[in-house]
């Protein structure tokens, strides 16, 4: 299926809990008119051609638990009003042009499993205290983006984490030791930065990859 959606695709659609048009070959840029479909619990528009930037409004889906926009065109910056989003499970926004910080409400989102912002362009340092509440995050990818300065030692604390990835970003420094806590770790990619040191003993026998100066 092809072409843009129709501007007032929501108006005539208010009970629809799940609204998924992945894989298509749709165009143009996404409409603010589905913050009219109130009760979409899942929304995903992955792998068109969609462009432009993600609209503000998405962050009157308040009943939103999974989003999925990866594989587009969509440029600019994440809106903040995308915080609101109190529900929400599953964010996904991979493979994109996106630009800026991630919105500091983002991680305030404690219902948060699977966050998926890698391959965009994403700049700024993470917060030292983005694991505070997000105490369900299992999957936690940002890599192939433009982050620069350390890795927060506060990642310790998203303890039910099984993926994490921040390779090939522009990461400094050294490995904090506190890693070595995430005790649910099953996938840890930090290749393709500029880290340096030896890896922490904590971390066990993880064999690291990519363009790091790294001593084991």
């Amino acid at each position: 299926m092809s072409g843009s959606l129709p501007a007032d695709m929501c108006n005539n659609l208010p009970k629809r809990g799940v609204l998924y048009l992945c894989r298509n070959q749709r165009s143009g840029q996404i409409p603010s008119n589905l913050s009219k479909c109130r009760v979409l619990q899942g929304l995903s528009l992955s792998f068109n051609g969609f462009k432009g930037s993600i609209p503000r409004e998405i962050g009157n889906l308040t009943m939103l638990k999974e989003l999925y926009f990866g594989g587009n065109n969509l440029k600019g910056e994440m809106p903040l009003e995308i915080g609101n989003l109190r529900r929400l499970e599953v964010m996904s926004l991979r493979s994109n042009s996106l630009a800026g910080s991630i919105p500091s409400s983002i991680f305030k989102i404690s219902s948060l499993r699977i966050v998926d912002l890698r391959n965009n362009s994403m700049s700024g340092s993470l917060p030292a205290d983005m694991c505070n509440n997000l105490p369900k995050v299992g999957v936690l990818y940002l890599s192939q983006n433009q982050r620069r300065r350390q890795i927060p030692s506060n990642l310790s604390k998203c303890k039910v984490l099984q993926g994490l990835s921040l390779s090939f970003n522009g990461f400094k420094g050294s490995i904090p030791r506190e890693i070595g806590n995430l005790t649910m770790l099953k996938e840890l990619y930090f290749g393709g930065n500029n880290l340096k040191g030896e890896i922490p003993s904590e971390i066990g026998n993880l064999q690291m990859f990519g363009s790091n100066e790294l001593k084991q």
